[in-house]
């Protein structure tokens, strides 16, 4: 599950997109049985733009 999760944000990157919003619940299970990375509603694409603040994830999941 791991290595088709992190292959899934290495393609984001690639692309400079951040998902902000990796949980459990959005990691998904195919009927094949690869696990996908869904729910893709708060990514946004990566630029560094002092003093702008993004849309964090779901508070549960955050740091304190």
């Amino acid at each position: 599950m791991a290595i088709e999760i992190l292959s899934a944000l290495e393609s984001l990157h690639k692309n400079n997109i951040v998902h902000l919003d990796i949980k459990p619940e959005n990691i998904l299970l195919s009927l094949a049985g690869k696990y996908k990375l869904g729910d893709l509603g708060l990514s946004r694409i990566a630029q560094f733009n002092p003093g702008e603040e993004l849309a964090e994830g779901d508070s549960k999941y955050l740091a304190k």
